[in-house]
């Protein structure tokens, strides 16, 4: 069928009097009427998605390392599991810094923030830390994140939690409606 379909496109293409809008492709279009993949309604759902579509398929590279989708999806439960544990009863308002340089970490924490539906607080490394003092002050994050190796810092009365990449989890959390902005 791919044969017929490129045969009848050399054959249109030489055919100069068809109009464009009548040269149609029928195995392209037979394909494309088959999809019927819902579009995601979150940046969660999108990931879980492309998740469940090419599990396999690398999703993030940090220098030497890397995390298929699968792998991110299940890395984020996994921390979706512990950060449940550190907040308690959370409030839909919740904010959450992120402080961890671009890594697979700080990938894992965004996709588990985002399927928690908690607002995130950017807070970069790179910043003075009179800067990131003023943030934290005014932002009132619930929690702050961290990765394993950054300097060890504190933040005006707000704990800190590490972004470790140990087992991934196999427990799907529950989904959300997507209210809350994701970022702050």
């Amino acid at each position: 069928r791919l044969c017929e379909s490129f045969e009848k496109a050399i054959y249109g293409l030489a055919d100069i009097d068809t109009p464009i809008e009548q040269f149609t492709l029928p195995l392209i279009d037979e394909l494309s009427a088959q999809s019927t993949v819902v579009a995601p309604k979150t940046i969660a759902e999108m990931f879980q998605l492309q998740a469940a579509l090419t599990p396999s398929t690398i999703a993030v590279v940090d220098g030497y390392h890397w995390l298929s989708y699968r792998a991110l999806i299940q890395h984020s439960w996994k921390l979706i599991d512990e950060l449940k544990v550190q907040l308690g009863d959370r409030k839909s308002d919740d904010v959450i810094g992120v402080y961890i340089q671009p890594s697979r970490e700080h990938i894992v924490a965004l996709i588990a923030l985002a399927q928690m539906n908690i607002n995130i607080l950017p807070l970069d490394p790179s910043y003075p830390d009179e800067m990131l003092q003023r943030i934290v002050e005014k932002a009132k994050p619930s929690l702050i994140l961290t990765h394993p190796k950054a300097e060890p810092r504190s933040f005006a009365d707000v704990d800190v939690y590490e972004v470790n990449l140990n087992q991934p989890s196999q427990n799907k959390p529950a989904s959300h409606d997507g209210e809350n902005p994701l970022y702050l």
